[in-house]
Formats: C-alpha cells, structure tokens, sequence
C-alpha cells in the first residue's frame, strides 16, 4: 500500500482513540465503530455534554468489506486539518457502520431494501446522540448515504460519494464477467437478477465450498494482481465473512434490494446539502473497460444534485483507494468540509 510512516503512527493512534458497539434493530444487530470526537461516546447525555467543533460523519463501505476499509482514512478524517503533516486533531466523530450482512453486524432477519437497511444505521446515529452529521460512502456504501441525504435533509449536511455508481437504465452488458465483478462491488446479485422472486425460496448461491478449499484460494488470487498481501489478506477475510453470510441468508430465501434498482436519480435530487464526488482513476478505467461506463455513468449522476463538486480523479485511484491512497482521499474530502464549515 501507498502509506507513509506518518499514517501509520495516526492508524497505531487508532487504536487507543476509537471504540466499537452493538446496535439492535428490526433488522438485527448493527456494529459500529468510532474515532475520534473526544474519545468514546457512551450516550446520547455524553455526547451531548461533549465538545464537538466538526461535524460527525457515518460512513458506509463497499461489497464486500466492512468498517476495515476505513481503517486508513479514519484518523484524517477526524483531524481538524487539511493537511496530513498537521497531525490528528480528533475533533470530529467518525463513525463507520458495518452494514447488514457484512462484517460483525447480523444478517437481515427478513428481506429488505436499501433504505430499509438505512434506517437500521440511523439507529446507530441515534444511539450516539448524533442528530445532524455528514454521509460518507464507498461504491455500495453510496447508495445507503444517499438513502439517509434524500430522506431526512434536516439531518444529513453533507454527502460524500467515492467511486459511486449510477447504473444506466438500459439493461448493464450481459456476460458472466462483468456481472460477477459488479456482484463484487455494489451487491449481492448481478444487475440482471430478479428480484420478484417469492420470499422464504432458497436462492442459488454461486459460491460454493470445495474439498480442496480452492473456494478460499480462488479469493486470494482474486485482487492479488493490485493488492500487497497484507491489504489482501484483510479483503479476503472481509469476502469470505461476506459470502458466508450470503449463503445463510440465501438459503433462508432473503434477499437484500439489488443495488441496480436503487432510486438514484429518485434520491440524487431529493438531496438538499452539498455533495462531493470523489473517483479513481484506476477504478473508472477499470469499470470503462468491462462495458459499464462509469465515465458516462457519473457525468448523468452529478447533473442530478442540485450542488455537487466533482474532486480531480485520484491516482493512481484503484476500487481499494480508501486504503491505499488513504492520504490523497483525507485531503479532497478535509478541503471540502472546510469550504462548507463543516
């Protein structure tokens, strides 16, 4: 990974800084992670006696990780500085969210859609007495940011959206590829898939488990060709809770909304607060390639906001740049919160 010592030393600081808990919900347990804001919050009376002078955020990762991908980002996005040589000022709240069927949190106990799942995490908001804060979303994560923006203005002040993907109306290209990698990314179900299906059937699952544990090996080859080991090693351990969980709740017969039939544009002009785009150059390149169009796909996206910034690319910018360009990221997003007093 790209990340100097300094980053380092603020990630080995995370460790005393942050904390963890459990949610529950209609859906089941939510876990949650914080940094920052003075430390632990333990209630909503803490919080509230608290001096925060920046703005919480909640943030919501990609398929198939968990509130690991923010674990680079994190210190920076809590610090009062725009510049990573400044060093951490720990005044902003940042709370990362694993999300239904992913991480430490329980898979959906019934099916659901997307801003059902969303609601779950304002339970979490509300548990810490956050009654306004900022959205942050990485490919999937994007979509619950944009539920939460869309459907509760009075509380969400800015959304920040990286790599987000605006699925084209006509049907996405149709070959075995190229959906299995946007199964990768954004859900659990190629964009072709129907979701009409009746609740309480078994779903196939494409995953299956071999004798020769080949099903964990093949993981490992995966993204070995643009992830160092040790980053690998945590995405595969993120995968394989992931689809261990998919077979579970496929075989229960509960589906989560597939993420191409999300309301985006619906959402994307209901959004009342500033948003920010932030892309990888290597992550465009990459969906561009494989017949998706993300260049295209993301001019159509911002013309729905009503007051959207789109961040120079970040590169090399790959799907991880959360984690490995974690220093570029911090920067676009802490001179962003600035202009917006935030």
């Amino acid at each position: 990974m790209r990340i100097s010592q300094g980053v380092k030393a603020l990630i080995e600081a995370a460790v005393v800084l942050s904390s963890r808990g459990l949610v529950e919900t209609p859906l089941g347990s939510v876990h949650y992670t914080t940094f920052g804001g003075g430390g632990r919050i333990e209630s909503q009376q803490q919080e509230a006696e608290s001096d925060l002078t920046l703005t919480p955020c909640l943030a919501f990762h990609m398929s198939p990780r968990s509130v690991d991908e923010y674990k680079e980002v994190m210190p920076f996005l809590s610090s009062s500085s725009s510049s990573s040589s400044d060093g951490p000022g720990n005044n902003r709240l940042i709370v990362s969210i694993d999300e239904l069927g992913y991480g430490q949190s329980d898979n959906p106990n019934r099916s659901c859609t997307m801003d059902e799942i969303a609601d779950c995490f304002l339970r979490v908001a509300d548990s810490l007495g956050l009654n306004e804060f900022i959205v942050v979303g990485s490919l999937m994560g994007c979509y619950f940011a944009l539920s939460l923006a869309a459907r509760y203005p009075e509380r969400v002040k800015a959304v920040i959206l990286t790599n987000p993907y605006h699925y084209p109306s006509s049907t996405a290209p149709n070959n075995k590829e190229s959906n299995q990698i946007m199964m990768n990314v954004t859900n659990n179900k190629p964009a072709t898939t129907n979701d009409d299906d009746d609740d309480d059937e078994p779903i196939p699952d494409s995953w299956n488990i071999e004798d020769d544990g080949s099903h964990l090996s093949n993981l490992w080859k995966k993204r070995s060709q643009w992830l160092d080991p040790e980053l690998n090693t945590r995405v595969v351990l993120d995968e394989f809770t992931y689809l261990t969980k998919r077979k579970e709740r496929y075989a229960a017969g509960i589906r989560i909304q597939d993420a191409s039939s999300f309301d985006f544009e619906g959402a994307a002009r209901r959004v009342q607060c500033p948003s920010l785009f932030i892309l990888g150059a290597g992550a465009v390149a990459f969906f561009d390639s494989i017949g998706y169009e993300m260049t295209t796909q993301t001019k159509k996206a911002t013309s729905y906001f009503h007051d959207v910034e789109v961040a120079p690319n970040i590169e090399p910018g790959s799907i991880n740049l959360m984690n490995q360009d974690a220093e570029q990221w911090a920067r676009i997003v802490a001179t962003f919160l600035k202009s917006k007093y935030l």
